[in-house]
């Protein structure tokens, strides 16, 4: 057994780089060793795929995790228990059982290869099967001063399984590829009862709650959270050449051609012309392509797989959120559409149409477990504005019976178009979309901080959440092809299938009013042929 220096006695926990020197694990990049240097209670490494996040997650904080504290009591070295009423435990959450990279690294590291990192222990028990839900190592570190085991248990865990999160205090929990998993799974079932959060990830859509993490730990660096930006450079046999190739379609994409050919830079990224896409005074073309910057940049783009172009910052030029009342707003006509559930929320968004056909959708109700007159009350209490027309849920009758119950003028016109999935998505999208001549997107709407009755976060967040599955079958706008609410998304594709957005349309009285027109004498033509057949089935 190795000899341990006085830094490794007195209660204090083996320090880090000894044993990851014993590992023969090295890091290549500044950002790394900042990691594992650091102190902070959570700790976020964001990194792209293929950098070498899980094992400079394994190495450099499992493993140098594992060993228990020691002391000194008569000249001789005990272990000792982390806590006085049980053993140190790691725990590894993987979005399944079979997708658990960090596991699997520290598995074989303390397992297969059973290496000696300068400490002596025992694998006391372990096992690996994911298919049963039952993945442990057991590891025996003797006996401390009093003669009582000290063991130090590590964990594989799955959250498809968050019933089995809840139970001991966790010394560390690892999300394995954190952006798969829900927010509740960190702040509901281990918040409570972790020293020490770690989530490696490559930034996903699903994963708005982890930035919004990391946005607080920039705001309020006392709240210990910590965001480390890893780039293809921490990884020494990283695939340059694929690399270069995607950043040139990158290219292609924002200027229309190539600036810099795979050629240029084959060998690693700042190569010959001295073009570092990492480098925050480097103005990278390819970085400007949302797809590129999120899976080779490693940056919170939350572009992959998403559902809307809805943008709520202005990092690539433009946003649809905002935080103030645009002028003329108040010279618009108010609209009213809705997502009417009552186990899944019932959804109303208020939208302001201008004159020249600009939106701005201003304030929501956003709330389960409303039945139909209740919603609708709520709805009419909530409109202070004088509203246009009411459009309701075309697949929830009973909610229009209730606005006509309560006098309001409710659209009525062509309830197939309303029904239609993927024509209302493609208008939603398309007022999402820049327009090319003005270079702005003729949707906007207005975030919480407006205050006094307005905004709309959770549609805003519905938004950008909103992704699509993968490997599916079945039709691209059906339900079963996405992931996410998607209430306010039908509340908004109802209000632009109904072409009230137009300029200049006739109100929905008049609408009505036609409407009757036609069903009346629909309702007179088919009375005046049923006579006729049933006297030339007599006759026959």
């Amino acid at each position: 057994m190795a000899q341990f220096s006085l830094e490794w006695v007195d209660g204090k926990p083996l320090p880090k780089l000894p044993i990851m020197q014993m590992l023969g694990y090295r890091w290549f990049e500044e950002v790394v060793g900042a990691f594992h240097a650091s102190t902070s209670r959570i700790k976020i490494p964001l990194a792209p795929a293929r950098t070498s996040k899980s094992l400079s997650t394994t190495m450099g904080e499992v493993i140098p995790a594992v060993p228990p504290a020691y002391e000194r009591w008569n000249g001789k070295l005990y272990p000792k228990k982390t806590r006085d009423d049980d053993d140190r435990r790691i725990w590894i959450v993987g979005p399944a059982y079979n997708i658990n990279k960090e596991f699997d690294y520290a598995y074989r590291k303390l397992v297969v290869e059973r290496a000696r990192y300068g400490f002596d222990y025992h694998v006391k028990s372990h096992s690996y099967s994911p298919k049963q839900g039952n993945m442990q190592v057991v590891l025996d570190f003797g006996k401390d001063k009093h003669g009582a085991p000290i063991y130090t248990l590590v964990e594989g865990k799955s959250s498809t399984n968050p019933e089995s999160l809840e139970s001991e205090e966790v010394d560390m929990a690892v999300l394995s590829e954190a952006a798969e998993h829900e927010a509740k799974i960190w702040n509901r079932h281990l918040a409570t009862r972790t020293k020490i959060g770690i989530f490696p990830t490559t930034p996903k859509i699903r994963a708005d709650w982890l930035r919004e993490e990391s946005q607080r730990g920039l705001m309020f660096p006392e709240l210990g959270i910590e965001t480390f930006q890893f780039t293809p450079k921490c990884n020494p046999v990283y695939d340059w050449t694929r690399y270069w190739q995607e950043h040139g379609k990158a290219e292609s994409r924002v200027e229309g051609r190539v600036l810099v050919t795979p050629a240029d830079n084959a060998r690693e990224c700042h190569g010959s012309n001295g073009h570092d896409c990492f480098d925050p005074l480097t103005e990278c073309a390819a970085m400007q392509d949302p797809l590129f910057a999120e899976q080779f940049g490693g940056r919170w783009a939350m572009e992959e797989g998403r559902v809307l172009p809805f943008r709520w910052d202005d990092e690539y030029g433009f946003s649809h959120v905002l935080d103030a009342i645009p002028d003329g707003m108040q010279y618009g006509r108010t609209y009213v559409s809705m997502d009417y559930g009552y186990n899944d929320p019932a959804v109303a968004i208020w939208w302001s149409v201008g004159t020249d056909g600009e939106v701005v959708a201003f304030r929501e109700l956003y709330e389960r477990g409303l039945d139909p007159q209740d919603f609708v009350a709520t709805i009419k209490a909530m409109s202070t504005e004088k509203v246009e027309a009411y459009i309701g849920d075309p697949q929830q009758p009973q909610v229009e019976s209730f606005l006509r119950k309560l006098g309001l003028p409710v659209y009525s016109r062509n309830k197939p178009a309303l029904r239609d999935r993927a024509a209302g998505a493609l208008r939603l999208i398309d007022a999402l979309s820049l327009d090319p001549h003005t270079g702005r997107p003729r949707l906007r709407i207005l975030s919480e901080k407006v205050g006094g009755g307005y905004g709309c976060p959770r549609t805003i967040h519905e938004w950008k959440t909103l992704r699509r599955k993968t490997g599916l079958g079945s039709h691209e706008w059906s339900t079963a092809s996405i992931v996410g609410d998607d209430h306010a998304f039908d509340a908004g594709r109802y209000f632009f299938s109904s072409n009230i957005t137009q300029p200049n349309l006739p109100g929905s009285t008049m609408d009505e009013a036609v409407e009757e027109h036609i069903r009346r004498n629909r309702t007179l033509r088919r009375q005046r042929v049923q006579p006729m057949t049933q006297l030339g089935r007599m006759h026959a």
